[in-house]
């Protein structure tokens, strides 16, 4: 894997900006996301909210640069950020 994120960088050398997070979140459980210019997050399974939005199963959003940025579980579920 290459990529960054929470302070932790893959020893993989790139020439661009590149992050990738993959997260299991129990009901209920909170996940701050890094900053980044744009955070493509695909939710594999479960179920998220995003402020007032709901992310379901298999869905995707492009997540723009927003500081602060938290996702929570309305059920388990797991998560792929990207970038890169």
């Amino acid at each position: 894997m290459m990529g960054s994120a929470y302070g932790v960088a893959s020893p993989v050398r790139t020439f661009a900006d590149t992050l990738y997070v993959e997260a299991q979140l129990k009901t209920g459980q909170r996940l701050s996301l890094p900053n980044a210019s744009e955070r493509p997050l695909y939710v594999v399974s479960g179920g998220l909210r995003l402020g007032r939005m709901i992310l379901p199963e298999h869905s995707m959003a492009i997540l723009s640069r927003v500081s602060n940025v938290a996702l929570e579980a309305d059920t388990d579920s797991r998560i792929a950020l990207i970038l890169g």
